[in-house]
């Protein structure tokens, strides 16, 4: 029998390759930023029918589809271009090259959370990178939740223990004022909201 069977960490080396990277952001000034901007969303809201589809299987309210320009609007512009300059950083931190014209938001739009709304597992095709602010998060919100790729194998493995080695999921709380960035290609959801309070954010996606 060969020796070594035992596998020690003496004679084994642990390499983690393809990181999902996701960073978080926070404007300094948000408390000011997000009065107005709830001002300016419950008027968005007001004149704007939800773009829910009919193939939703949950409930959400949403201008995606309707009105997911909201870059071209100045009571959004301020946020807007903070979030462009938070997909810079994001950017320059990954050596992402980007064009001449720089970050280019294609999607910018908002999402109400009420009681039991929830958002089903998705990704952002055509896009290279995501971000969510969110203007209003209050205690005991639905978290936001990341699937590693293998999460959804129809073969894999049951695991003793969890650990950040074999997870397939990985939920952040978010917190008011502050942006949440990751690659459009991640899957991700949001469980149905179990409080009575408002969840709203502000999503955007871009290229760079």
């Amino acid at each position: 029998m060969l020796t070594g069977t035992q596998h020690t960490d003496q004679h084994r080396s642990l390499q983690l390759i393809f990181p999902t990277v996701v960073e978080r952001y926070a404007l300094s000034e948000a408390e000011t930023v997000n009065r107005d901007l709830e001002q300016s969303i419950k008027a968005l809201s007001d004149r704007t029918p939800n773009g829910r589809l009919d193939g939703y299987s949950c409930d959400i309210y949403t201008t995606y589809g309707v009105e997911e320009r909201l870059y071209d609007y100045p009571e959004f512009m301020r946020i807007t271009d903070w979030m462009v300059s938070c997909f810079a950083a994001y950017a320059h931190r990954m050596s992402y090259a980007t064009s001449p014209q720089g970050i280019r938001l294609t999607q910018c739009w908002v999402n109400i959370y009420q009681r039991g709304f929830a958002h089903e597992i998705h990704t952002h095709p055509n896009n290279i990178l995501s971000g969510v602010y969110y203007v209003k998060a209050p205690p005991g919100c639905s978290e936001i939740i990341f699937h590693a790729p293998q999460a959804f194998s129809s073969m894999r493995a049951d695991c003793r223990n969890d650990s950040g080695l074999n997870q397939l999921s990985h939920a952040i709380q978010p917190q008011e004022g502050e942006m949440i960035i990751f690659n459009s290609a991640i899957k991700h959801n949001v469980p149905p909201s179990e409080i009575d309070d408002e969840r709203i954010i502000i999503s955007a996606n871009a290229l760079l």
